[in-house]
């Protein structure tokens, strides 16, 4: 049994002040930033005037410290030259400020280019400068608490995620193209006298919709396992849509794949909705001609004195000879923006197509929402493309996308500088490697930047290309000039192809008088003892494009009474579009890249 010894309450005595006691503990406790306690109750104005004040007037260093309200320690280290006036609290960076200025411009001329610089390579960087200034710093590699103090440091940096921007755009779109675009685009605005006329300046432009769609976010807990469910991905639906400077839209004209027309495909569509059906679901040349002569002039009729101008992409569909001249002949001036600009140039794709395919998404994901366990299908898509046709195409939106390309109120000036960039960058890539920053004396940095710059030390070898004919861009190819110039280049094709078919006439002729002419031989052993198989393929098994333009043949007749192994060496024709065996069907044994070869039909013309 243990007996527990206690104390009489005579001996219990009062705590003491030296006596400890247990905090009460807090429900919600607050965290205490510990750089707030220390927070300064002065600022640099202070630092000067007590600096001028044992400077200028002798007061000592305490009297002016108190004066001022200034720390007698920091004022001591201003004086003593330990720390610099304006100078912040914490480690020194590892850069200098002339060498992040310089890392700054360069990031900054990179991004412009369109090739920008990842938080990674930022870093890798500024280890490189450090490793050139002391050997101690050969394995030095900064880290990310470095990275953030250089963002704080550089309020004009910001770590973004960039658009992507194909290859052809960022070459087209040069502030030389853009400006000769808009010089002609100014000429026939005042021609037609369509300056102050935003009813009549329309765009029209076409884009493809999946019943897949994008899911938007939603509310979870953190450790579920997301997911959406979503149609499964059929035919591509192009919708065509037309807007004006004064903020309408016309009903949309859709094109669904198919052979035969079925009105069950417009279930749910606006009133005044057209469509037509393709083999691929896109536009081609007859649908747009029949959306602007039943679609587009059924809404807009233009009289004998007043036209209206449409643009559009120079897409060879919307340019055949009979489109151009049938809007001639109702008043439409057809106007072609340059190639491969679009993204800068045209309305819908500027400001309208993204806020319409964001609201077809909507459109899905309700619709799903409200059909559980169905799935979208393309009887369907017609009224899911509608509702968001009519939350899109808001005169706000459409009257924004037109002010942004700079085509009504006319103003060039309205196109981002920023939109040349890439242009520039890679104009200036393909002369030799460039500079714009200015070179620091104490450490060459240059050569550190150059490793992560995009200059390109030897040019590409450029392709032997044939002669460029005549393609219409950032003109209005209903103009008389234009359009002789379209003719001239239709008829050259035309030619062109009756030359194609009559070689191929020919080479079926050669094929079927060799057929006939051609004995069967036994079969020769080779070299190596071995019988020599030559397999023949007939026109049923290939094509005819894939045969000799000379004997037809995928394999020439003489090399059966070859023995041993033989390879038939190949040469395409530089003037049509047929190839010929070397040494067999021809003269002509060996071709190299620089040669120019013609085929035997070409030849005897």
């Amino acid at each position: 049994m243990v007996r527990i010894k206690t104390s009489p309450a005579s001996e219990i005595r009062p705590a003491t002040r030296h006596s400890t006691k247990m905090r009460q503990k807090q429900h919600n406790p607050r965290k205490v930033n510990r750089r707030s306690i220390f927070k300064k109750s002065y600022n640099l104005e202070n630092v000067k005037a007590a600096y001028s004040l044992v400077k200028s007037d002798g007061i000592s260093i305490r009297k002016a410290a108190e004066k001022t309200n200034v720390p007698f320690t920091t004022l001591h280290e201003k004086l003593s030259g330990k720390n610099q006036i304006g100078s912040k609290w914490g480690r020194k960076s590892g850069l200098s400020k002339e060498e992040e200025r310089k890392l700054v411009e360069h990031l900054i001329q990179q991004a412009k280019f369109g090739y920008g610089i990842t938080v990674k390579t930022v870093r890798n960087i500024a280890s490189d400068i450090l490793r050139t200034r002391s050997s101690k710093n050969e394995r030095r590699l900064l880290t990310n608490g470095w990275f953030q103090g250089f963002m704080r440091r550089w309020p004009c940096l910001k770590v973004r995620k960039p658009q992507r921007l194909n290859m052809n755009r960022a070459t087209a779109s040069s502030e030389e193209t853009v400006k000769k675009y808009f010089e002609e685009l100014e000429a026939i605005l005042r021609k037609y006298k369509l300056q102050d006329r935003p009813d009549l300046i329309y765009n029209v432009d076409e884009t493809g919709f999946q019943t897949e769609h994008t899911p938007p976010r939603v509310v979870t807990t953190k450790s579920t396992a997301l997911n959406s469910l979503s149609s499964p991905r059929s035919a591509t639906t192009t919708v065509l849509v037309t807007t004006n400077a004064i903020g309408n839209a016309l009903p949309p004209y859709f094109v669904f794949k198919g052979k035969r027309r079925n009105e069950d495909l417009m279930k749910g569509a606006l009133p005044g909705s057209s469509y037509a059906m393709t083999d691929s679901g896109w536009s081609n040349s007859e649908v747009f001609f029949d959306y602007l002569k039943n679609h587009f002039l059924k809404y807009v009729r233009p009289n004998g004195t007043q036209k209206v101008i449409l643009l559009y992409d120079g897409h060879a569909s919307h340019m055949s000879i009979p489109l151009i001249e049938y809007a001639r002949e109702n008043g439409v001036v057809l106007f072609v923006l340059p190639a491969h600009t679009s993204h800068i140039l045209q309305p819908l794709d500027v400001g309208c197509f993204g806020p319409y395919k964001k609201a077809y998404d909507q459109e899905c994901y309700h619709f799903l929402r409200r059909h559980p366990g169905q799935v979208i299908s393309r009887y369907d898509m017609c009224q899911l493309l509608s509702n968001a046709h009519i939350k899109a195409m808001t005169p706000t939106n459409i009257c924004h996308s037109f002010r942004k390309c700079g085509i009504y109120p006319f103003n060039p000036a309205q196109i981002n500088i920023d939109a040349y960039q890439p242009a520039k960058g890679l104009e200036q890539l393909s002369t030799g490697p460039t500079s714009e920053t200015t070179e620091l004396t104490d450490l060459d940095i240059d050569g550190i930047l150059s490793k992560y710059s995009t200059n390109n030390k030897s040019k590409p070898k450029k392709k032997r290309r044939r002669k460029m004919q005549y393609r219409a861009a950032g003109v209005a190819i209903t103009e008389t000039s234009i359009l002789l110039k379209l003719k001239k280049v239709q008829e050259e094709r035309e030619q062109s192809s009756a030359k194609v078919r009559r070689a191929l006439k020919f080479t079926k002729e050669c094929a079927d008088a060799a057929s006939v002419t051609s004995e069967p031989t036994e079969s020769r052993p080779g070299c190596s003892g071995n019988t020599n198989v030559v397999e023949e393929l007939n026109s049923s098994d290939s094509q005819e494009d894939d045969n000799c333009c000379f004997c037809g043949r995928w394999a020439p007749p003489k090399l059966k009474t070859i023995p041993g192994v033989t390879f038939v060496e190949w040469a395409k024709c530089d003037i049509c579009p047929h190839w010929t065996h070397l040494k067999f069907c021809t003269k002509v044994s060996e071709v190299r890249k620089e040669d120019t070869f013609l085929c035997p039909h070409c030849l005897e013309e």
